[in-house]
């Protein structure tokens, strides 16, 4: 039931049902436009889009998926308005040529379909220096001038007074075509590392003519876009213009340089303005990794909401209805952006409005979307949403065919938890078994570290939905195969995960040696000693920085380089801290032994030449990786029990292994079942 009337803040409202967030879902307004509430979805490239550049039914499922969840307004992911020199990813849309409107017409459409109240808009973009050469036919990039939008990028052409000219109309020209396609409003990318940004920022802007020197000269581009589209669209049609509040870097834009960018913007006829932050050096500052606080940059819309009548909107790492909704009555904005917390749960809106706040799928911040997409050149897909991406293929059926079987899950981290909700929403009659005494599994330890908390997040939301659809739960039971063919189960489905390796090293059994998953999962504290940690995957190298507040730490690797399975940004994060608290990080390093309070090593110089080294211990950390547990899987053939195996029993690997293996078992079963 979609409830309409909001109360005010924690008032009863319909049979009793507690309203809150009254700002939140108050209607909003951005020229001509009314929104039912102050969510707006934010422009995210997804490679969804055919590699013609036209909307995919893939992309169209995706996007209708947000506008059931109960967002105020879509902002479609950026479209190219200048191919092949302005393209920017491995995919993605464009609006170059009048043979795109019938595709976006059809998105919009699907989108206008799913929720008539759900306004959709279309962002579009020129990427610039930021595309590569490879992906413009070998043509040199282009830019302002000839300074590389990000370390060690390629240098562009400064584009020619002509071209610019040429650009503007283009921009122009996309915008009438998105509203002829139907969309109620048009973004301008002028943030981050696009082109218009890059004119913006004096860091990349060095040219001497009409279009750089001065802040008004170096606006100049992005305000002819501006009225070239209003010229195109008429004075109705809704513009907004994502900006960067801050370049957050030594001589780049600053807060008082888009303050006043933000007034010469409204001027020239913008409706409202979308203030994000950072460019190509700084790029973790506008695609945030699990250490930045949740809405930390809204001070940046809050200061220029101050110079400005039109609407304000901040995105930023915003996560939370009660977040969300007090930027909103605080009036540090106008409207709330959320981005990837919507890829990780579409109905975000829907369950803040009905008061469902457990149930919200949270972003815990991985970047496992956004690096596929930047550095893999893959279509996006998320962690914690394994349907992501694959909305109509898994969106899995509640009308149960009749096949209700008796199902046993053994193991409660996210895998079985997962599966459990799943098979139970579909009919089944489901138990999970837990040998511990809480759920969580390996879940609740890999939240220990510094800033990985949000993976606490994950673990609220798969609890709630095992309570809601009411899946039995057995905690401090270890199944056995006997008792599991005793049970009456049909079908048994382990997710009995994984334990830490312990490597053939001489003295590993030393009392003063721990697993970093025992040590975690004691939650003990130390202080004062000298530790080792070997090895400096993620789980070491999060180890050591949880341990390395106390304690002299020591991080050995026998590879070359660590952190090799974090994402990009979150791995320079890591690094970046790691280095901040002084751990002494030792690769190409051996252990041959531990003992008498020092762990031995044989490092590997860089003219391949050995040498013998040993490292103080007061405590040894083991972190080398771990080993499926799948001995149940066999036992249960002798009983002739029917078993899947699921999450890290099948492989150790990471929390989108294991969710995506839960549900895709799930869906084939129902496949199965329908089949027969």
């Amino acid at each position: 039931m979609l409830i309409t009337n909001i109360g005010c803040k924690k008032e009863q409202g319909l049979k009793g049902m507690r309203f809150e967030y009254q700002s939140l879902f108050s209607t909003g307004k951005i020229g001509n436009l009314i929104l039912k509430n102050r969510i707006i979805m934010a422009p995210m490239a997804t490679n969804f889009a055919r590699l013609s550049g036209e909307a995919s039914e893939r992309l169209i499922d995706y996007y209708v998926e947000r506008a059931r969840g109960g967002v105020g307004l879509i902002i479609v992911e950026n479209a190219n308005i200048d191919y092949p020199t302005g393209r920017n990813g491995a995919i993605q849309l464009r609006i170059d040529d009048d043979g795109y409107i019938v595709g976006l017409g059809a998105l919009c459409d699907a989108i206008h379909e799913a929720d008539p109240a759900v306004r959709v808009a279309l962002q579009i973009s020129h990427a610039g220096a930021s595309t590569r050469s490879a992906r413009i036919g070998g043509h040199q990039i282009v830019g302002p001038s000839n300074v590389p939008i990000r370390v060690n990028g390629e240098i562009p052409r400064p584009l020619e007074v002509a071209e610019i000219r040429d650009i503007t109309t283009k921009f122009g020209q996309a915008a009438l075509r998105a509203k002829q396609a139907g969309f109620d409003a048009v973004e301008i990318h002028g943030a981050n590392a696009y082109l218009l940004a890059q004119f913006i920022s004096p860091i990349t802007n060095k040219r001497t003519d009409l279009y750089g020197g001065s802040l008004a000269n170096r606006l100049r581009f992005p305000l002819e876009v501006v009225r070239s589209i209003r010229e195109r669209v008429g004075d109705a049609f809704p513009i907004s213009f994502r900006m960067s509040g801050s370049d957050f870097m030594p001589g780049g834009l600053t807060l008082e340089d888009a303050m006043q960018n933000a007034k010469l913007l409204e001027q020239a006829g913008v409706n409202l303005l979308h203030v994000t932050a950072g460019n190509g050096y700084t790029h973790e500052k506008h695609v945030e990794p699990a250490s930045y606080q949740e809405a930390w940059k809204t001070y940046l819309a809050r200061e220029i909401k101050q110079v400005v009548q039109i609407p304000v909107a901040a995105v930023g790492v915003i996560r939370t209805p009660a977040i969300a909704n007090a930027i909103i009555e605080n009036q540090d904005a106008d409207f709330v952006v959320i981005g990837r917390g919507l890829i990780a749960d579409p109905y975000w809106p829907k369950k803040a409005q009905s008061g469902q706040i457990k149930g919200i799928r949270r972003c815990v911040s991985c970047l496992t979307c956004t690096s596929r997409r930047v550095n893999d050149n893959l279509a996006i897909c998320c962690a914690i949403n394994p349907a992501a991406g694959r909305e109509a293929e898994m969106r899995v059926s509640t009308n149960q065919s009749g096949d209700k079987k008796k199902i046993v899950i053994v193991g409660g981290g996210p895998a079985g938890m997962y599966a459990s909700s799943l098979l139970k929403k579909i009919g089944h009659e489901v138990t999970l078994y837990e040998k511990e005494e809480e759920l969580g599994g390996q879940l609740r330890i890999a939240s220990i570290p510094p800033f990985k908390d949000k993976l606490l997040w994950l673990l609220e939301y798969l609890k709630y939905e095992i309570e809601s659809t009411g899946v039995a739960v057995k905690l401090g039971v270890e199944a056995t195969a006997k008792t599991l063919a005793e049970s009456g189960a049909e079908l048994v489905i382990l997710a009995t995960g994984a334990k830490p390796i312990i490597p053939p090293i001489t003295g590993v059994a030393n009392s003063s040696v721990l697993t970093a998953h025992e040590l975690l999962a004691r939650k003990e504290s130390f202080s004062d000693l000298d530790i080792v940690v070997i090895g400096g995957g993620s789980v070491g190298c999060e180890t050591a920085e949880f341990l390395a507040k106390a304690n002299r730490v020591t991080v050995v690797e026998m590879r070359q380089d660590i952190a090799v399975d974090l994402k990009p940004l979150n791995k320079a994060d890591l690094l970046g801290r790691l280095h901040e608290s002084g751990i002494n990080i030792q690769t190409n390093t051996q252990v041959e032994s531990i003992g008498d309070g020092k762990v031995c090593c044989i490092i590997t110089e860089p003219d391949g030449s050995k040498s013998r080294k040993s490292f103080a211990a007061d405590l040894t950390v083991i972190a080398a990786g771990s080993v499926a547990l799948n001995h149940l899987a066999e036992e249960l053939r002798q009983y002739g029990l029917e078993a899947f195996n699921i999450g890290d029993c099948v492989k150790p690997g990471q929390i989108i292994d294991s969710l995506r293996q839960a549900m895709l078992l799930v869906k084939n079963l129902v496949s199965n079942q329908e089949a027969r």
